[in-house]
């Protein structure tokens, strides 16, 4: 690795050349020549980064490589969005999911693996009244009304009506003429 040539005056000169020692690899570092020793290894790049999230490399031609890796930044956790690896600042936090599916009678949680969760719930449409039926939430529609109840029972004899509270209700009929001379009932048909 020296040039070697000769000084009329003091004879041998032995002049290290570095770039007969470079194997053109930039990872391994910059070989020198000593004109005693010959070509010595270079000091070999640190390409540690200090970033857990990238993935530390060198490429011969251009030297350290740090490839972001946002799977390194998971945290399994769907509910606060996906998280990535920025080369600078490591792991950046995801935008956390918005569940609210804007029905007002469905119960909106997050599940850590599956995500967004709408549990219907029915008291949320209950109006206290038994006579319209049973309300109930869909997922979709959101409260769903009831199928009123049917009081008539099919007995001409009873009075029928619907209590909001208790429900069906029937009294018999009052048939007395308040004749003494007759004799009165009432036919169910």
């Amino acid at each position: 690795c020296t040039i070697d040539t000769c000084d009329p005056l003091t004879g041998c000169v032995h002049t290290p050349d570095d770039t007969a020692c470079d194997d053109n690899n930039v990872c391994n570092g910059i070989e020198t020549c000593d004109p005693i020793m010959g070509c010595m290894p270079g000091q070999p790049l640190d390409c540690d980064d200090g970033i857990a999230c990238t993935i530390d490399t060198c490429d011969p031609l251009t030297g350290c490589v740090h490839t972001p890796d946002d799977t390194a930044c998971d945290d399994n956790n769907v509910c606060n969005g996906v998280e990535t690896c920025d080369p600078i600042m490591g792991c950046m936090p995801g935008q956390p999911l918005d569940c609210d599916d804007g029905v007002a009678c469905t119960i909106d949680t997050c599940d850590p693996l599956t995500g967004c969760v709408h549990t219907p719930d029915d008291t949320a449409c209950d109006d206290n009244n038994v006579c319209n039926g049973i309300e109930t939430c869909d997922p979709v529609l959101g409260c769903v009304p009831g199928e009123p109840l049917d009081c008539d029972d099919g007995n001409a004899c009873t009075e029928d009506w619907c209590d909001p509270q208790m429900g069906c209700m029937y009294a018999l009929i009052d048939c007395d003429d308040r004749d003494a001379c007759t004799f009165d009932w009432c036919d169910p048909s």
